[in-house]
C-alpha cells in the first residue's frame, strides 16, 4: 500500500511538471507579444523593448521557466530587471514563495489574485455540487421508479436538452428569464458567508442552479 501511494505521488508530481512545461511554452507559441499588450496605447519600439526587458521577456524561454520554478521555492522580485531594481528600489514588488508570477495588467501578484477569487470559486463549486447531487440523484430515483412513464420520459428529455447546451448558455438563459425578466431569483452577487449567510446563498443561487442543472443532466 505504501509503495502504491509513493508511486502515485511521484506520478502526480511528474504530471504536474509536464503540464506546467507545456502550458508555459504554449504561452510563447502564440502570435501575441506580451510586451506590446502591457505597454499601453502610446507605445514606441523603444518603450516596447524596455517593457520586454523589465518583464524579463528578453531572456530565453527555458531561462524564464527556470526562474518561474525557482520562484516556487524562493522569493522573486518584479520587474525582473537587476538594473531597474537597483535604480528604482521604490517601484519593485517582492513576491514571496511560492511565487506564481506578477500580473502587469492588474498590477498584482498572481497569488494575491488567486486569494481574492478563491472564496468565490469555492462557494460556487460547493453549492453547485450540493444541488447537483440532490437533483441528479433525486430525479434519477424518480425516473427509475416511474420507468417508462411520462415522468420518466419527461425527465430524460429535459436532461438531454440541458446536456446539449454549454454551461454559459444555460446561465445566460437563467439570468435573462429567472432574474431579469421574471424576477424569480436575485441577480448574482457575492457576499461573504461570514458577513451574511442568507445574502451569500441568495447571491449564488443562480450560478449554483445553472451549473447544477448541466451536471445533474449528465449524471
Amino acid at each position: 500500500m505504501l509503495y502504491y501511494i509513493i508511486r502515485r505521488s511521484i506520478a502526480a508530481v511528474l504530471m504536474l511538471a509536464v503540464i506546467s512545461v507545456v502550458t508555459f511554452f504554449m504561452f510563447y507559441a502564440g502570435p501575441t507579444d506580451p510586451a506590446r499588450l502591457t505597454c499601453g496605447k502610446n507605445c514606441t519600439p523603444v518603450s516596447i523593448e524596455a517593457n520586454r526587458k523589465a518583464l524579463g521577456l528578453d531572456k530565453p524561454v527555458p531561462v524564464q521557466y527556470a526562474s518561474f520554478v525557482k520562484g516556487l521555492f524562493v522569493e522573486r522580485i518584479f520587474p525582473d530587471d537587476p538594473v531597474f531594481q537597483k535604480q528604482n528600489p521604490d517601484k519593485i514588488t517582492p513576491c514571496p514563495a511560492p511565487c506564481l508570477g506578477y500580473s502587469v495588467l492588474q498590477t498584482k501578484l498572481v497569488t494575491d489574485i488567486i486569494k481574492e477569487r478563491l472564496p468565490v470559486t469555492v462557494s460556487i463549486t460547493m453549492g453547485a455540487f450540493a444541488l447537483w447531487i440532490i437533483f441528479g440523484v433525486g430525479f434519477g430515483i424518480v425516473a427509475a421508479l416511474r420507468r417508462g412513464s411520462i415522468v420518466d420520459r419527461g425527465l430524460v428529455s429535459l436532461a438531454l436538452v440541458l446536456y446539449s447546451f454549454p454551461a454559459f448558455f444555460i446561465a445566460l438563459l437563467m439570468y435573462n428569464y429567472l432574474s431579469t425578466q421574471w424576477g424569480l431569483l436575485p441577480p448574482p452577487a457575492y457576499v461573504s458567508i461570514f458577513d451574511s449567510p442568507t445574502q451569500w446563498a441568495q447571491g449564488l443561487l443562480l450560478p449554483w442552479l445553472s451549473l447544477a442543472s448541466l451536471f445533474a443532466a449528465a449524471y
